[in-house]
């Protein structure tokens, strides 16, 4: 009799790991890239060096991190996407590379169901909102009660799409007319902050951390549904008067959609046993990254899961990318 599909799939599955086995155990023999979708000196450029040369430790062979910036991560997907399937090629997206580009844009240089396979979460992560002390609020309902008094006339900062979505969700909620102003990344994004420029930012905790304790800049509140580790004193926004309010993001590993199953299991269990090391879950907790490897299949099942939640939410705020 036939197997059922399940029993089918698992079937499939372990005859793909078992032929691509002996290719596993002789690989790496040449330097693997990564690719950062973002500016030199963000949060994600920062993990993927950490997380590269620990594992060029333990292999003998360079990690090398490849920075390809831009239209919303757009550039190093395609890039990524169109690696060969061997191995050598790694992709980080931010959780809106998979998750939300499919509903914002028409036309896509990769299908984000399809182009990649899951390796898995490396971290998570609740974006921040901070107010620069130039304008009069030090909490959020003050920042809301400043910006219906000035409707259109303050602006908030954004280095990824995750960021501008937080925003666009909490105008939708409070009814407040926020302008965005987008950057190329975190890094410029929290630059921009510090100097004055924008007179508030949504983006990663990390580098707004020393800015709290020096009193330049006042955090209004965090976008997940708990409270931060990085930031235990400062409420989230569904405490503030928004229940529901989630918009609390990831940092993935994936391949070429057509790596051997096998590769896909020692590239997960490799970078798995440096995430899990105490040196890199500190390290990665002074940038206020929190680590969660999970599984391939788990990853997967949530990139689908979160897709439909925010496609049904961008259909509904008619948040648009420009």
């Amino acid at each position: 009799l036939e197997p059922a599909p399940m029993k089918r799939l698992i079937l499939l599955t372990t005859l793909a790991l078992a032929a691509t086995a002996p290719l596993a155990q002789q690989w790496p023999q040449r330097p693997v890239r990564v690719i950062v979708p973002f500016p030199p000196g963000g949060s994600t450029d920062v993990l993927a060096r950490l997380i590269g040369q620990k594992v060029s430790e333990r292999w003998g062979q360079p990690v090398l991190v490849e920075t390809k910036p831009g239209a919303n991560t757009l550039i190093g997907a395609e890039a990524a996407a169109k690696s060969a399937p061997d191995g050598y090629t790694w992709f980080m997206p931010i959780d809106s590379t998979l998750t939300m580009n499919g509903a914002l844009y028409e036309k896509l240089p990769y299908d984000p169901m399809k182009s990649f396979a899951p390796v898995t979460i490396l971290t998570r992560q609740s974006l921040l909102l901070m107010a620069h002390p130039k304008i009069p609020v030090k909490s959020l309902k003050e920042l809301i009660d400043y910006a219906k008094a000035n409707p259109g006339k303050v602006n908030y900062a954004t280095g990824a799409i995750t960021s501008q979505v937080a925003g666009e969700v909490l105008k939708s909620m409070a009814g407040i007319n926020l302008v965005n102003i987008r950057y190329a990344g975190s890094a410029p994004t929290h630059t921009a902050l510090l100097s004055g420029s924008v007179e508030t930012a949504i983006g990663d905790m990390g580098p707004y951390l020393p800015d709290i304790k020096a009193g330049k800049g006042f955090a209004l509140g965090t976008t997940g549904p708990k409270r931060a580790q990085a930031t235990p004193d400062v409420p989230t926004i569904a405490e503030l008067g928004f229940p529901g309010y989630d918009v609390a993001y990831w940092y993935g590993l994936v391949v070429p959609a057509a790596t051997p199953p096998a590769l896909v299991e020692r590239i997960r269990s490799e970078v798995t046993t440096v995430l899990n090391s105490p040196d890199v879950r500190d390290r990665a907790a002074s940038f206020a990254l929190e680590v969660a490897p999970n599984m391939p299949d788990e990853f997967a099942a949530e990139i689908r899961a979160q897709a439909e939640k925010w496609a049904k939410i961008i259909r509904a705020t008619g948040i648009k990318v420009e």
